[in-house]
């Protein structure tokens, strides 16, 4: 072998291995620092998002407060006063105008009878004729709430609106709270509150408005409530779309997702962040409440965009360990050929 290149060799290779193994090592580094980088720009959308869906469920707890204290419902909850439901009527009509925020509003009596229904549909809202009332007894709003302690509240799952069991051609999303309320001798009613959950989504989609990755809202069956695409939404309600679930989608990392309140999760799907939010924990008195679920938002990087950052970081890398081998193999050239002529 050349002498010149036998020295170099010589005194080269444990150096270039060095490099290369500080190279790989510094890879590592950036790699997971990359990955925490990720992580923390994820967790920190989805805590906008959190806060976001989180205030509209404290605002509509407080309507409910205020409407369930009307001074005219003790009177509208004994039959022998109905002009009390007609006061009481204009009174839900004056602040389902007020709040366009409530599908319907609703007074029931001590046997599931509704006494007062405000609807507001289309951008209208008015009262429902005493013949159109119908009988609640049979429906969890009614029959769970009824047997609450005072200032408890009922939390429905939130599902899309459905009249006479079949779900209306709009499909908008409700959520339901209820509350028990007193009338005279003894009697007990409830009020009822169909919130439009699209203001809630409304406020989901601006929080999330612009971000790199994608953001699941998920019920407690990992029925996608926001999917990737409208088509896939609704599962546990829409007819052909019962396998359309985040578990489905990716079941490894569903795994996880449904077995923790908060976390992350790497799969070959993509880097996952989550967190989990009960709408009874934003109602004050929820420890004496009923109903509600729990919902999961999930932000996702697919795998794909992962590394290709990773990949991006790698060319850094590579790009500057040859550069430091070129220097160094050239600094070993002009050391070894000093050596040969001395």
């Amino acid at each position: 072998m050349n002498p010149i290149a036998a020295r170099i060799l010589k005194r080269g290779l444990p150096l270039f291995a060095l490099v290369l193994a500080g190279g790989v090592l510094v890879e590592v580094v950036i790699e997971r620092g990359e990955r925490k980088l990720l992580e923390s720009r994820q967790s920190a959308g989805l805590d906008v998002a959190f806060n976001a869906l989180s205030t509209g469920l404290v605002a509509v707890t407080s309507d409910l407060g205020v409407v369930s204290s009307f001074g005219e419902i003790p009177s509208a909850l004994d039959p022998a006063v109905p002009l009390a439901r007609e006061q009481l009527a204009r009174e839900f009509l004056a602040f389902a105008r007020s709040k366009r925020a409530y599908r319907q509003i609703r007074l029931l009596g001590p046997d599931g009878r509704e006494l007062v229904r405000v609807i507001f549909d289309d951008g209208r809202a008015s009262i429902v004729p005493e013949g159109e009332l119908e009988d609640t007894r049979s429906r969890p709003y009614f029959s769970e709430t009824v047997l609450l302690e005072p200032g408890a509240v009922y939390v429905s799952p939130l599902e899309l609106d459905t009249e006479h069991g079949n779900l209306t051609s709009s499909w908008t999303p409700i959520l339901r709270l209820a509350t028990p309320v007193a009338g005279g001798r003894g009697a007990r009613g409830v009020v009822v509150l169909d919130y439009l959950a699209r203001n809630a989504f409304e406020n989901l989609r601006k929080a999330t408005e612009g971000a790199a990755e994608t953001v699941f809202f998920v019920d407690s069956a990992g029925f996608f409530l926001r999917g990737r695409t409208p088509d896939e939404e609704w599962g546990r309600q829409i007819p052909g779309r019962s396998g359309m679930r985040l578990g489905a989608a990716f079941p490894k990392a569903w795994e996880v997702i449904r077995s923790r309140d908060s976390g992350s999760v790497w799969t070959s799907g993509g880097l996952f962040v989550f967190r989990s939010i009960r709408p009874g924990s934003f109602v004050a008195s929820a420890a004496g409440g009923a109903g509600g679920e729990g919902w999961k938002i999930v932000s996702l990087i697919p795998a794909s965009e992962v590394v290709a950052v990773e990949r991006r970081l790698l060319g850094v890398v590579a790009v500057a360990v040859g550069i430091v081998l070129l220097f160094m193999g050239a600094g070993l050239f002009i050391v070894a050929v000093r050596q040969a002529e001395v």
